[in-house]
């Protein structure tokens, strides 16, 4: 009984370290990848802008795609959306727009910074990323606070990023400032939203209070 059990003890503990090895190669090549995807991106040259636009690109186009595939852009039932200027294919594209211009900033960043050219391009693609978000949670009409909330801080994260790159690229800071306009454009539209939503609510309150009295 006691050699049964040894065996049946090493034979979990070999399928254990199997499982581990594997596991750890899988990580490691993870890493690999990453690696050089991230060694391409920060490549100076034309490989190196591909390599900024086309995931940047496919991830703008990815998020629009679940906005619009999953209704999230039509108004909820007994909710009214707040009127804008453009439409939203229109303004899907400039979403688009943006996020290509945003590669292209990073991989100028890249090419011409120096000293906090990594740090930098890297807070740009974190920029890029809570961007691809941004839509996410200002479209949907029952989330306004939340919409406020980050377009403000994703505001301030654009004049930011407008500041440490105004000695690295005119380019870059023109275009976060830009960018900075254009999301204030989106927080103030969501705060019409909320206001209309805040009317509404108090409009079905009074409606139940007269129907109670």
């Amino acid at each position: 009984m006691l050699i049964l059990e040894n065996t049946e003890e090493n034979t979990e503990t070999e399928k254990d370290e199997t499982n581990a090895g594997v596991t750890d190669q899988m990580i490691t090549k993870i890493k690999l990848r990453l690696s050089y995807i991230i060694g391409l991106e920060n490549r100076p040259d034309i490989v190196g802008l591909i390599a900024n636009i086309v995931p940047a690109v496919l991830l703008g186009s990815f998020v629009r795609f679940l906005i619009f595939s999953n209704g999230w852009h039509l108004p909820i039932s007994n909710v009214v959306r707040v009127d804008m200027p453009i439409s939203q294919r229109a303004n899907s594209l400039i979403w688009v727009v943006l996020f290509m211009v945003t590669a292209c900033v990073r991989w100028l960043v890249v090419r011409r910074a120096k000293n906090l050219r990594f740090i930098l391009a890297n807070c740009i693609t974190v920029f890029l990323v809570l961007l691809a978000m941004f839509p996410l949670y200002t479209l949907a009409a029952d989330s306004t606070v939340n919409g406020m909330v980050g377009g403000s801080l994703m505001a301030v994260f654009s004049l930011v990023l407008a500041f440490f790159s105004r000695t690295v690229s005119k380019t870059a800071t023109v275009f976060f400032l830009i960018m900075t306009l254009w999301v204030v454009f989106g927080t103030y539209k969501t705060y019409q939203q909320h206001q209309i939503n805040h009317k509404q609510m108090l409009a079905l309150e009074e409606r139940a209070l007269e129907i109670k009295i």
